[in-house]
């Protein structure tokens, strides 16, 4: 699966799943944000991503977003391994740094584990300790 895909996560909503995924993270339907993204880019249109901060969610979505650019117009084929390079090593990490001192996502580990798959940090590139 590639970080743009959803992971085989179904598109029905919480509330419609059966009891057979109690005890399972609630499934998140992000088909509509990336269905959008590409509606407007398809009429020359363009979309906002933020979040409350502007940091830590909006790099996950510009990253997904970035990747799935990159796999479209330039044929980049490993989609999963060049998200997650850039949520590690690129410039949004450098945005966290000039904002918070920090170098880390302002995520804990609950907190990423309620995460859509393709919006999830790499391990090691988050911590509860981050200021916001």
């Amino acid at each position: 699966a590639s970080c743009a895909a959803t992971g085989g996560v179904p598109t029905t909503t919480t509330t419609t799943l059966p009891a057979t995924n109690a005890g399972r993270p609630p499934f998140k339907n992000v088909h509509v944000l990336l269905t959008t993204a590409d509606l407007c880019r398809a009429v020359a249109g363009s979309h906002c991503i933020c979040c409350k901060s502007g940091k830590d969610r909006t790099s996950m979505a510009v990253t997904l977003e970035q990747t799935r650019a990159l796999a479209r117009d330039l044929g980049v084929l490993d989609e999963k391994h060049v998200c997650k390079l850039l949520r590690r090593h690129g410039v949004r990490r450098v945005n966290i740094l000039a904002n918070t001192h920090h170098d880390k996502y302002a995520f804990n580990a609950i907190q990423v584990k309620s995460l859509p798959r393709a919006y999830r940090p790499p391990a090691g590139t988050y911590s509860s300790h981050t200021p916001t």
